[in-house]
């Protein structure tokens, strides 16, 4: 019986396969901009302003030229590495450009992040701020951020719509000597109209709720780079009714199979995945913008899974067999190597990060870390994906088997002085040094 199951699961493996080029064109695309470049903007009231020589302003009554509008938020690493790049251009054209940065979060939270945020970098911005903004994102809605809006103040234009490649000096200068820009795609915020909590199969075959009774009850599949489809990767695993599902939207090659090998709670760093492959380029890119895209459409892939509850502990098994078996010219395997890592000791009785109990919770972000009853590889996991991604292999030595209660305050987490002094207070400290490491290796066979 067994066998039987198996071979219906491959063959509708190899099904997919086949009739993915054939998909269903009745996907709908969804258009998050209603202001395009070109178009007058109303006479906007920014109300709410922090920063800034009033509390409101419309706009225009601002001086400058140019004004441009910065969506963003404290979670968004982009946005964040764009701040002091924006303050920066603000006081080189401090007559003719003006800034404002906008976001949806509470100036309870968002405030104290920015204030952080010149501690760290030694300096002061000067850019008006609006929290806890539920207008303006109306006027200009969008899905991804960072997302910049540029308005001549004069005529109230809509000059462009960028991302933050585009934000440069060259750009700015242009503007203010021709009132123009040239060569500056809108940003494309289309997006397929696809529900993640719903099987990405069903959408792309077309079909309604009435013909999904009718869909396999089993099945996995790959498709190419999915245009207009949301990256990024979705798993409903703890569902005991209905199919467990896992589906891996538009990514890397090598993110696809870091995901199946950690089984979506390893995460591996950058310098702990070993790509010993002369397509090692078709498998993660460190490209960006434009040429980024133009490599994601080139190797990008799509995976779903779905699985009945019964077979739910077997999902990640059955995933690492689909690619194994997709990715044939490589031997895709997790091994123990000795490299020069950080290694985590104990420098006295761990008791004191003995957690108290209580509901797991992680709050974090760019300058702190508050966890409450984790274990110390969630703590590893949340340390190597959140800050020390491009750090050393992380590796435990010690014999911590408790669940911890940790709460560090560090402006900059690569920092090792200033991660081992939070440490300290659990008697707890990264050291480097040669270990004895775990390593996911993707090599071509031989």
């Amino acid at each position: 019986m067994k066998k039987s199951s198996s071979y219906i699961y491959l063959s509708i493996v190899i099904v997919l396969l086949i009739l993915s080029p054939m998909l269903s064109s009745a996907q709908k695309t969804i258009e998050y901009s209603n202001i395009k470049v070109g178009d007058t903007a109303p006479d906007i009231l920014f109300n709410n302003l922090t920063k800034y020589k009033t509390s409101e302003q419309r706009l225009s009554n601002f001086s400058e030229k140019l004004l441009i509008i910065d969506f963003w938020a404290t979670w968004c690493s982009p946005c964040v590495g764009m701040l002091p790049r924006m303050d920066s251009l603000q006081k080189r054209y401090k007559d003719d450009l003006i800034f404002i940065s906008i976001t949806d979060q509470s100036r309870l939270y968002a405030e104290p992040f920015l204030e952080k945020l010149e501690k760290n970098n030694g300096n002061k911005f000067d850019i008006p701020v609006i929290y806890g903004d539920t207008t303006i994102r109306k006027l200009f809605p969008h899905k991804l951020i960072p997302h910049y809006v540029w308005l001549d103040v004069k005529t109230r234009k809509v000059v462009s719509i960028s991302g933050p490649q585009y934000i440069s000096s060259g750009n700015i200068e242009h503007f203010l000597k021709n009132g123009y820009l040239n060569q500056i795609p809108e940003k494309n915020d289309r997006r397929l109209d696809y529900d993640k909590s719903k099987p990405l199969f069903s959408y792309l075959m077309g079909t309604n709720e009435e013909q999904n009774k009718y869909s396999p009850m089993q099945y996995s599949g790959f498709w190419p780079y999915i245009p207009e489809l949301n990256g990024g990767v979705t798993a409903h695993l703890w569902d005991s009714l209905n199919n467990n599902r896992i589906t891996v939207r538009n990514e890397s090659k090598q993110q696809l199979i870091q995901y199946a090998f950690g089984e979506g709670r390893k995460f591996f760093q950058t310098n702990s995945i070993l790509l010993e492959s002369k397509d090692k380029d078709k498998l993660h890119t460190e490209l960006s913008d434009e040429p980024f895209y133009k490599w994601r459409e080139e190797n990008a892939i799509t995976y779903e899974i779905n699985v009945l509850p019964s077979n739910r502990d077997q999902i990640f098994e059955m995933m690492r067999t689909d690619i194994v078996n997709y990715f044939s010219e490589y031997d895709i395997r997790i091994e123990k190597r000795k490299a020069n890592g950080l290694v985590l000791v104990s420098t006295g009785s761990n008791e004191v990060a003995c957690s108290k109990g209580g509901k797991p919770k992680v709050i974090k972000d760019q300058f702190g870390y508050h966890a409450i009853n984790i274990s110390l590889d969630a703590f590893f996991q949340n340390l190597s994906f959140y800050y020390l991604t491009d750090a050393p292999v992380l590796i435990n030595e010690t014999s911590i088997d408790f669940n911890i209660d940790v709460d560090l305050e560090v402006l900059n987490f690569m920092d090792l002085n200033q991660l081992n002094k939070e440490l300290g207070k659990y008697n707890l400290k990264f050291v480097e040094k040669e270990a004895l490491g775990e390593f996911l290796v993707i090599a071509d066979k031989h």
